[in-house]
Formats: C-alpha cells, sequence, structure tokens
C-alpha cells in the first residue's frame, strides 16, 4: 500500500525548466560564448553542481571565473520568480497531503525553492524538513539518495512510495530506490523514453481524477501489486 507521496519540483510542480536553459545561456554570453549549444538532457532534473561539470567539461575554452555554478543560480533565481505552477499542482498537493505523508525531493536549492512554493501557495504543505533540496545530499539524481532520505524522513519503505517526476534523471532515480513512478509530461522534452522508464504517467495533474488520492490510500479491495492499485485508481 501506498503510504508516501514524493514529488520532484522543477518541471512536476512549476514550470520552470525553461528557465534553465536561458539563464545558462545569459551566463555563456555574458562570458563571450552566445552560441554554445547545451543539450536538454544535461540539465533535465540534475543539480546545478553537475550542470557546470558538465559544460566546463564539454567546453575548456571558457574563461575562468570564481564560480560559474553561483552564476547560473542567480541569474535562474531572478528568472524563475513569476514561474507557473504545472496545470493542477496546487490543487493535487493540498489532496495528497490530506491523504498521505509527503515531500519534496529536488536538484534545486533551498534559496530557489522555498520562494517559488511560497507564491504558489504550495509552501504550507512541505515544511522544511520535508524538502530535500540540492544542500541535503551529496549525490544528486539519477542516483536515488535523495529519494532514499525521504522515505526514511516519513517512516516509509522505498516501494511504499510513488514519486511524481518530469525528468529522465529523477524517473531513473525513483527506479533506482525501488519506488512507483509518475511521469509527468506537461513540460516533458522526451515523453516516450519517460513513459518508458515510469510505471504511470500523465500530461499534468488536471488527468488525476478527483477520487485518486482517496481511492489510493483507502483501497476497497485487494490489489496484487502497487502498481495495479495505482492503476486502478487512474
Amino acid at each position: 500500500m501506498i503510504k508516501a507521496i514524493l514529488f520532484d519540483c522543477d518541471g512536476t510542480l512549476v514550470d520552470s525548466e525553461s528557465q534553465t536553459g536561458q539563464s545558462i545561456s545569459m551566463v555563456l554570453e555574458r562570458h563571450g560564448f552566445p552560441d554554445l549549444e547545451i543539450p536538454t538532457s544535461w540539465t533535465r532534473g540534475v543539480a546545478w553542481e553537475a550542470i557546470t561539470a558538465q559544460i566546463l567539461k564539454a567546453y575548456p575554452q571558457l574563461p575562468p571565473t570564481p564560480n560559474y555554478t553561483q552564476e547560473f543560480v542567480d541569474t535562474w533565481d531572478s528568472l524563475v520568480t513569476q514561474a507557473p505552477a504545472i496545470p493542477g499542482a496546487p490543487a493535487a498537493v493540498e489532496e495528497a497531503h490530506r491523504w498521505f505523508s509527503i515531500a519534496l525531493v529536488t536538484s534545486s536549492h533551498h534559496k530557489s525553492v522555498d520562494p517559488m512554493l511560497t507564491s504558489l501557495g504550495m509552501a504550507r504543505f512541505f515544511p522544511k524538513k520535508h524538502r530535500i533540496c540540492a544542500e541535503n545530499v551529496t549525490r544528486s539524481k539519477p542516483d536515488p539518495q535523495g529519494y532514499l532520505l525521504a522515505a526514511e524522513m516519513l517512516g516509509a519503505e522505498p516501494h511504499e512510495c510513488l514519486v511524481f517526476e518530469d525528468s529522465e534523471a529523477g524517473l531513473k532515480a525513483a527506479r533506482a530506490a525501488g519506488m512507483q513512478s509518475m511521469a509527468v509530461l506537461e513540460t516533458n522534452l522526451n515523453p516516450g523514453l519517460c513513459r518508458e522508464l515510469a510505471d504511470h504517467s500523465i500530461q499534468n495533474f488536471n488527468d488525476l481524477p478527483l477520487s485518486f488520492w482517496c481511492a489510493m490510500a483507502n483501497p476497497s479491495t485487494s490489489y496484487p501489486s502497487q502498481n495495479s492499485l495505482i492503476q486502478a485508481c487512474l
């Protein structure tokens, strides 16, 4: 039976992924390289430190600077202050909180995540201790560390967790953690692959029936697996 719901943030609850590429382009242009191509596979669901390392490895011609990561983060923070919620996300989080223990597991930093949650009315459902951010782990997605830490914090076994994710890295992390996953495809650039990596998928949270959370928390019949329970509730 599902006991805990774990949400990614960027691209899953908040439509903030487009600002990632924009912020990287702005910083690289500032340093004299306006035309470098940065594949989205380097950035989706990945911590800024890992993004920076990938960019510097691929483009050693970039001039030295005290802290590219901080420049990326500061620029991104300035762009996402008004990022909208993924359709249906605030209501889904509120209902999930009503029936389950919930936590946030994101590759972003607290200083970026906290204002977004507040502006979209979701902060009250995620106490600070229930926000696993980049500072709280030593290995970012696709490593499962963040999800396993969240499950332990909520007192749930991995197989008792359902993860909502939008990225390849995040879905791989959920799978490595031994958790059920739901791909959120609203901003996804590779939906076919993410459907393959996930146990279930939705376009956005408006695809979930009104009864989804209650039915998951109070299954009326026995199901042979968690997978069949979730499928029955969709």
